[in-house]
């Protein structure tokens, strides 16, 4: 009998998503598709997916001016407060229905109050 085991989803520490998001942020990032391995890679640290779901609904919220742009550089700030935000372990709080919601586009209020999104 043969036995399947199912891989884990790697674990990236929050301070390391952190750098990231904010390297993006500051158009520091070296490799031009390394935030689209960052975003769509599978992740175990549900703060780290809490804060890329928050990064897909900043960029909905800013949508690019033209096709070589992720998203409208106004958008930039929101990306460094989620950065602060994972540093501070500010998103350790949020439950699975706030991911849930924050994918569906609806942003809760106490995650709003601290990100600071415009309505």
């Amino acid at each position: 009998m043969f036995k399947i085991f199912k891989r884990r989803p790697p674990y990236t520490p929050s301070e390391i998503a952190a750098g990231y998001i904010e390297a993006f942020a500051n158009d520091n990032l070296q490799d031009p598709y390394a935030w689209d391995d960052f975003e769509l890679a599978p992740e175990a640290n549900h703060e780290v997916i809490l804060a890329i779901r928050l990064c897909w609904l900043v960029a909905g919220k800013f949508p690019a001016r033209h096709d070589r742009e992720y998203m409208h550089p106004d958008g930039k700030p929101y990306f460094r407060r989620i950065a602060e935000l994972l540093r501070k372990r500010e998103l350790a709080d949020f439950s699975e229905i706030d991911m849930d919601q924050v994918q569906k586009g609806n942003l809760p209020p106490e995650l709003n109050d601290k990100l600071g999104l415009p309505e």
